[in-house]
């Protein structure tokens, strides 16, 4: 199960900075939405177009453990800038750190895998303060 999550406004899905610059591109528990799947309508071939920069994030419900994704649905971004600000600061954004050790394993609801999630919502909020954040389960 997962949280499909969005900043939006008026003019629909806010559009953030670039998210090339994060590494790795698959974001902890969910993807990163930089690709589009492009289907022709005259062929049906299927191709991905880089460059989506939709404020839009797919996280697992693993998270939960330790953050209420929940509780950021249908809130003004800038008003939890402090509380992802100080969850970001005590998890840390270091990935894959688990009990026992599973580098790859970004599913695990650790801290760092948390922190790494926010901290992504939290860039985010500071683009587009006035925005609400909408989340689907």
């Amino acid at each position: 199960m997962s949280y499909e999550l969005y900043l939006h406004d008026d003019n629909g899905v806010c559009v953030v900075d670039d998210h090339s610059t994060l590494s790795p591109r698959t974001q902890t528990g969910g993807l990163i939405k930089i690709a589009t799947k492009i289907t022709d309508p005259e062929t049906g071939e299927e191709r991905i177009e880089l460059g989506n920069r939709e404020a839009n994030l797919n996280i697992t419900t693993n998270y939960s453990k330790h953050f209420p994704f929940r509780k950021l649905h249908c809130v003004e971004a800038g008003t939890v800038i402090p509380w992802l600000e100080h969850i970001v600061s005590m998890y840390g954004t270091k990935q894959h750190v688990s009990d026992p050790p599973d580098p790859n394993d970004y599913w695990q609801p650790t801290k760092g895998n948390v922190g790494y999630c926010l901290s992504i919502i939290l860039s985010w909020c500071k683009q587009h303060p006035k925005a609400t954040i909408t989340i689907y389960q």
